[in-house]
């Protein structure tokens, strides 16, 4: 399908990694792919390894040597990744911002004095229309006279969600104490467009920072810079404690069903809440969310003592533990992306599995395993949802893994996941 969508007059050029070894032509796969790409006028520049285990991975397709978009093509391994680096040298050239043409007027220098008396002359009349044509008409071509508008080409520039007022000021006084440096060459003011530019970079990286944090804060989702969840672990204990407090106080006047709906309500909706985010964080945070949902379940059964065991008490309200929850939450998604129902960024990511023969692992409906060093949790993206949804899901029964409507899967996959909570 993305081939097909690639038949049209324009030049095109692909770029990316994928799961074809080039290095291997004899492959039936493989040799699929390079018959779609030569019946498409279509060739891939790539003829080095760019991995490290020796394997061609990654692709720059375009048209044929006479229409490409590329001029060269270099393969480097600068150490920094399993997969080695593509330097391209295309024709492809930055699009023109649209110029526009405004009327502007100098007002700076604008002779008062002159203009002062010029509106002394003027006869006010005593009739309103007059006056009406008098300030619309006559002082505008007095305003002609002294400041002629004159016509200025101007390029529209998209406006940045994050730029303020306080960023717009530290760019005015940046260009200020530049030209002043420009014009004087003095060390002092140098050294004062020096600093005058790195408060204007700080305030552009504070305002994109603040934009970002807000635009995540609308979400409900708190991420800080180390992705360990934290100030989203915080957010949610705070405010669910706030709602535990006021469900205690209410619990005497409520019948179970009643306190349980409003848990589900107030408590278990905020714990659900971006979950799938929370896979793999520190047990330490983990635990905290946990200890909310025992409370919670604690007030809505009215357990006499906190000492009581808290595994029966979730299990008679059919809630299940906080790492079950998560499991759940990440397990339909990827049901979704088996099923072609989930957006298609989402399938790039958990790939299924198709071996190079036929086998009967071929039909069991199962996910390509991440890399080994994409697994290791000491490396950064080990949580990532491309190795927690192969790895949960290919760990599910074939009784799971085949259920194609979404509903019933969630309802098996909660049964699944009870039943081994309590082993």
């Amino acid at each position: 399908m993305l081939l097909d969508s690639l038949l049209t007059k324009e030049k095109n050029l692909i770029l990316g990694d994928v799961n074809f070894h080039f290095d291997r032509p004899q492959d039936s796969d493989v040799k699929r792919l390079i018959e779609a790409l030569d019946s498409r006028g279509l060739c891939q520049l790539i003829d080095k390894p760019t991995h490290r285990l020796g394997h061609i991975l990654d692709w720059v397709i375009t048209r044929a040597p006479s229409e490409s978009l590329v001029k060269s093509a270099v393969v480097e391994d600068f150490l920094i990744s399993d997969h080695f680096v593509q330097s391209l040298v295309t024709d492809l050239f930055r699009p023109r911002r649209r110029k526009t043409s405004v009327l502007c007027r100098n007002l700076k220098k604008v002779d008062l004095n002159a203009f002062r008396e010029d509106l002394l002359l003027l006869d006010p009349p005593t009739d309103v229309n007059e006056l009406a044509e008098l300030y619309n008409q006559t002082l505008l071509e007095l305003l002609d006279k002294h400041a002629p508008a004159v016509s200025k080409i101007v390029v529209d520039r998209p406006d940045c969600a994050w730029f303020c007022e306080g960023v717009s000021e530290a760019k005015k006084q940046r260009r200020l104490a530049e030209k002043k440096w420009r014009r004087t060459k003095l060390e002092i003011d140098r050294q004062l467009y020096k600093l005058a530019r790195n408060k204007y970079v700080c305030a552009v990286k504070k305002a994109k920072s603040l934009f970002v944090q807000e635009q995540l804060e609308a979400a409900r989702l708190f991420i800080d810079a180390e992705l360990s969840m934290c100030n989203h672990v915080n957010s949610v204990v705070a405010k669910s404690y706030y709602f535990l407090r006021t469900l205690g106080r209410l619990r005497p006047m409520l019948t179970q069903a009643a306190a349980n709906s409003l848990a589900v309500a107030t408590i278990t909706s905020r714990l659900d809440y971006c979950n799938s985010a929370l896979w793999g964080i520190p047990a330490t945070q983990l635990d905290r969310l946990q200890r909310v949902q025992n409370t919670a379940a604690r007030i809505v059964t009215r357990a006499k003592s906190s000492t009581e065991h808290i595994t029966p008490i979730l299990q008679s309200l059919h809630w299940l533990p906080m790492n079950k929850r998560i499991d759940h939450k990440v397990l339909s998604i990827a049901q979704s992306c088996m099923s072609k129902t989930a957006p298609d960024y989402l399938q790039e990511i958990v790939p299924p599995y198709q071996p190079s023969r036929s086998l009967r692992s071929g039909s069991q409906s199962r996910f390509c395993l991440p890399a080994e060093e994409d697994t290791n949790k000491k490396r950064t993206g080990a949580r990532a949802f491309k190795n927690a949804a192969p790895k949960l899901w290919n760990a599910l029964p074939s009784s799971l893994s085949t259920i194609t409507s979404p509903t019933t899967f969630r309802k098996k996959l909660k049964t699944h996941l009870f039943l081994s909570s309590q082993s």
